[in-house]
């Protein structure tokens, strides 16, 4: 493919996508741009592929800000901790901020599993549909020890 070429085509997948935020079909877009509608259909897919691509790049940068913003004080802390120097009320503040670093960093990064939320009793067996199933922040085991505890029904609606 030529540089006039590329240049044309990436002006239709613009055009293209324009048509379609529009509301347009691609019967409708093929016909605006002289093309056919399964044309104008790969134009707006590659369209949306360039920005999945470039919304990954600005995700992938803000993740590595993100980051590099956690770890400057985790180093600090961990200074801190290193010099020996601190009261048992100090060690204990600067551990439960480097915990919550480290919480932040896990959340940004997608590493904690995932809570599984399923009608079940205690004991894992399927619960009746009255039973109300309470799931704490921060893996808890006491609703009243974290402030706000999610209920949900069994049939799945919050309460």
């Amino acid at each position: 493919m030529t540089a006039r070429q590329c240049v044309v085509a990436a002006e239709r997948r613009v055009k293209a996508m324009e048509f379609r935020a529009a509301g347009l079909t691609f019967r409708q877009i093929g016909a605006q741009l002289g093309v056919s509608h399964t044309a104008a259909r790969n134009y707006v897919v590659a369209g949306l592929r360039a920005a999945r691509v470039e919304l990954e790049k600005i995700g992938k940068g803000y993740v590595l800000l993100e980051l590099e913003r956690l770890e400057s004080p985790v180093v600090e802390l961990v200074k801190q901790l290193k010099s020996g120097q601190l009261s048992p009320t100090e060690l204990c503040q600067v551990i439960d901020t480097i915990r919550k670093l480290s919480e932040s960093r896990r959340k940004l990064l997608g590493l904690d599993a995932p809570t599984k939320v399923a009608p079940t009793t205690p004991d894992g067996e399927k619960a009746g549909s009255n039973v109300l199933i309470y799931i704490p922040e921060n893996n808890r085991n006491d609703p009243a020890a974290s402030g706000a505890a999610d209920a949900v029904t069994a049939e799945g609606e919050c309460t």
